[in-house]
Parts: structure tokens; sequence; C-alpha cells
């Protein structure tokens, strides 16, 4: 009667047991998703917040009629426009470097040994 009475307290014991493992892994699971959701939903709130604030940027008349006269190259009457060229890198020739004072001493004074 003792050995049926481990026995049967061996089994639930070890049937928690999974039971705890299994509980333990579906909560990391279940916060690991919490966290990239988390994440994904404050990427769409900063998305969000650029979007509306270019929308007000875009109302602003005096921005609008600023982006379209720079793409379409039209200026009012009474301005002048100056266009630059861009620039043209400027050849660079690279300068050896000279030998080290103390280096020329002593091949001054080895050529006269020799």
């Amino acid at each position: 009667m003792r050995l049926v009475y481990k026995l049967v307290l061996g089994i639930i014991f070890i049937f928690l047991m999974i039971s705890a493992i299994m509980q333990y892994l579906d909560y990391k699971n279940k916060l690991h998703y919490l966290i990239l959701f988390k994440t994904q939903v404050n990427e769409e709130k900063e998305k969000a917040i650029k979007l509306s604030t270019q929308l007000h940027r875009l109302k602003d008349k005096k921005y609008l009629e600023k982006v379209i006269r720079e793409k379409l190259n039209l200026s009012k009457k009474g301005e002048f426009i100056l266009i630059l060229p861009s620039p043209t890198p400027v050849p660079y020739k690279p300068t050896p470097t000279s030998v080290p004072h103390w280096r020329q001493w002593i091949e001054t004074f080895q050529t006269g040994i020799e």
C-alpha cells in the first residue's frame, strides 16, 4: 500500500513539474511577444507624429509655395536667381616626405667612413 501511495505521489509530482515548466515556457513566449508588440507600437507612434508634422507643414501656404517654386525653378517678379555651379575637385599632388635630419647626419657620416 505504501508503494502505491509513493508511486501516485511521484506521478502527481512529475505531472505538476511538467505543468509548471510548460507554464513558464508559455509565459516567456508571451513576454517576448509583448516586448515586440510594444516596440512596434512605439515605432508606429513616432511614424504618426512625423506624418502629422508633415501634414501640418504641407497645409502651410508659404511652405507649399516655397516647395513648388524650388521644384519647378520658378521665381517671383523682381527676384534674382543665383545659380552656382557645383565645385569641381582640385587635383592634389602629394609631396614626398623628406628624410629626417638625424637620418641625413647619419648618412653623411657613414659615406665619409666608407
